[in-house]
């Protein structure tokens, strides 16, 4: 955490402004009819050069009255296309990449059709392509604010994802990013081989650790607010859950180090934590009878309840170290104050969830996958 808090302090942003290269913007979309209109609608107010974007908007077999809404607005701007996906062709992965095929753009930005986007977001991404070294491109995602406990849970889960996303990438040692915000250049992509493609889980992880292979230092993070896609958290546990179990499971096949060592280390940090409170709560309340092992039970209540209490500041305070700039960044340090239950409770969360994430079988908008 503490190289973390150092590479996320040192993460640079170019000084040139991109000015020549065309942008295509590729959104996979299904069953988004409540959401598209608005995301479009961003798009269509980029400060950037009209003459230089387009957006294209791949339909992966909607089944409501998502592709009526996308012709509609189509109708009123010209640089709108429509892909629809082919019968035997579905998923995320397949949409972006029938989309990228007619982008016209040298540059392909991705985003997901329930976000919301600011007016800077293109010219900021586009301009850490002024480095012709820049292949790859990963962009923050947060949820917008919320007065409820369980968004608030969510807001500091994703905060630590992308402080890690990005120190990692910043470091040369990327591991993760998110589909709703990630860049690449078009040529490097379409010169991914079928069989490379085909084995890819993800449409953004898998991608991202392809390009981190093939192409040295050629990622970057976009540590920039004008860079910011807001999305939804989810409604509820359950669905959080769902989420999660998704997530995990979709990235099970990586054979990656760098990931590797942090997930491990991560989830190993929140066993030990989890099972330093659990023997401290055991002992401190078992009732302590006068007998013979009066004196044991209470020389094992002090050690566990020092054992908890030291595990649990180390974490508390690794983390405050690394997320109190990361929440001043974003303009949102009031959450620093439930970090310390928070750690607990994602304790509980991130031991319980990757058990589950093997024996649930995942679905994602009425697919399994």
């Amino acid at each position: 955490m503490f190289v973390y808090r150092k590479s996320w302090n040192s993460i640079s942003s170019p000084k040139v402004v991109n000015t020549k290269d065309i942008v295509s913007v590729v959104v996979a979309c299904r069953n988004e009819e409540s959401n598209i209109v608005n995301l479009i609608r961003d798009i269509k107010s980029q400060n950037f050069d009209t003459e230089r974007f387009e957006l294209i908007i791949v339909n992966d077999h909607s089944t409501d009255d998502t592709l009526l809404v996308i012709e509609q607005e189509s109708k009123n701007w010209s640089h709108l296309k429509i892909v629809n996906l082919e019968v035997l062709v579905i998923g995320k992965k397949n949409a972006i990449r029938k989309g990228v095929e007619i982008a016209k753009g040298e540059i392909i930005v991705c985003t997901d059709a329930d976000c919301r986007i600011g007016e800077e977001w293109i010219q900021t991404i586009s301009n850490y392509f002024t480095n012709k070294n820049i292949k790859f491109v990963s962009g923050p995602v947060i949820f917008k604010s919320s007065v409820s406990w369980f968004s608030k849970f969510q807001t500091l889960e994703i905060f630590s994802l992308v402080a890690a996303s990005a120190s990692a990438i910043n470091r040369n040692k990327s591991t993760i990013c998110n589909g709703a915000n990630l860049s690449f250049r078009k040529k490097e992509y379409l010169e991914i081989k079928e069989d490379i493609f085909n084995n890819f889980k993800t449409d953004d992880v898998d991608l991202l650790q392809y390009f981190k292979k093939e192409y040295k230092n050629a990622i970057k993070f976009v540590k920039d607010r004008n860079a910011i896609i807001f999305t939804e958290g989810n409604p509820n546990l359950i669905s959080n859950l769902k989420q999660k179990i998704r997530w995990i499971s979709s990235t099970k096949s990586i054979r990656d180090w760098d990931s590797f060592f942090v997930a491990i280390l991560v989830f190993l940090m929140n066993l030990i934590l989890l099972i330093s409170f659990f023997l401290f709560i055991y002992f401190f309340f078992y009732k302590n009878e006068l007998d013979d092992y009066g004196l044991l039970l209470i020389s094992f209540r002090f050690f566990f309840t020092l054992l908890f209490l030291f595990i649990y500041l180390i974490k508390y305070v690794s983390d405050y170290l690394l997320l109190k700039d990361v929440f001043k960044f974003f303009g949102r340090r009031e959450l620093l104050v439930y970090l310390f239950p928070f750690e607990i409770i994602n304790a509980i969360y991130t031991v319980v969830i990757v058990p589950l994430s093997f024996l649930i079988p995942v679905n994602w908008k009425g697919r399994k996958l």
